[in-house]
């Protein structure tokens, strides 16, 4: 008994510790794949990115409030389900991460059906194979969680290779959810970038050339790209400033978004 108390709380630390080292990395992710979802908006190439300490608290906000979104989302799902051991729960917990995404694209996008299509196709595609494919050729007369849970017994049984182990094991739903939640993560994290991107409205404006807009700034650089303030569309081509090199340059905030990048 003392032994597996130990075992137990030697896990605990050993996994506590671990999140805490992967905290920065996973900071240091997040933040360029929402910075990657905004330069990408632009089509600014994703060379000219430099993180620092100040971009990674500057974007922290955006990423947060998305990441407690999609947690709030979660917690409301799982508390509000009965605590059973459900085929169908475990069904709509392993889909979840997916259903979460799309609720995050639909509210950023609405009607831009290209920058959610992908991940409805995906969804649909696992609500098939998991609700409807394991209900061909089964035992009548038995409830849809029976007709499951006797699809899940026979699929189990059958898992004689490495991946089948893997999968049927303990540490291998853990190793699942930790890699789906890191796309979904990262996913939702670029698709924020690309919604402030899309309507983000103040711009810094340089005094001298008025029909150029920064449109980022990364280190000492900031890129600039010429625009039409009438369509708000911004040209397929920027130019790099470096700060402090004129002395004389003057920016202004000025609300000429939303822009767009020209077709």
């Amino acid at each position: 008994m003392a032994n597996s108390e130990q075992s137990n709380a030697l896990s605990t630390w050993i996994s506590e510790g671990l999140l805490i080292a992967l905290a920065p990395v996973a900071a240091y992710l997040l933040t360029l794949s929402y910075i990657g979802g905004y330069v990408g908006f632009f089509n600014i190439p994703t060379e000219f990115i430099s993180l620092n300490l100040t971009t990674l608290f500057s974007v922290a906000g955006n990423i947060m409030f998305v990441a407690m979104f999609v947690y709030g989302l979660f917690l409301m799902f799982f508390f509000l389900w009965p605590h059973t051991d459900s085929p169908i729960l475990k069904r709509s917990l392993r889909i979840f991460p997916f259903a979460a995404l799309l609720w995050v694209q639909l509210m950023f996008f609405g009607k831009r059906w290209h920058e959610w299509i992908t991940t409805l196709f995906f969804f649909a595609v696992l609500g098939l194979q998991f609700f409807t494919l394991p209900l061909i050729g089964r035992t009548t007369g038995l409830s849809y969680a029976e007709k499951l849970s006797e699809f899940d017994g026979r699929e189990s049984a059958r898992a004689d290779t490495v991946v089948g182990h893997l999968i049927n094991s303990s540490l291998g739903p853990r190793l699942v959810t930790v890699a789906l939640w890191t796309w979904v993560s990262l996913v939702a994290s670029n698709n924020a970038g690309r919604f402030f991107a899309m309507w983000k409205q103040e711009f810094l404006v340089p005094a001298s050339s008025p029909d150029w807009v920064v449109l980022s700034s990364f280190g000492e650089n900031m890129i600039v790209a010429p625009f039409d303030r009438k369509t708000k569309v911004v040209e397929r081509s920027f130019s790099i400033i470096k700060k402090g090199e004129d002395p004389k340059l003057l920016l202004r905030w000025e609300v000429v978004g939303p822009l767009r990048l020209k077709k």
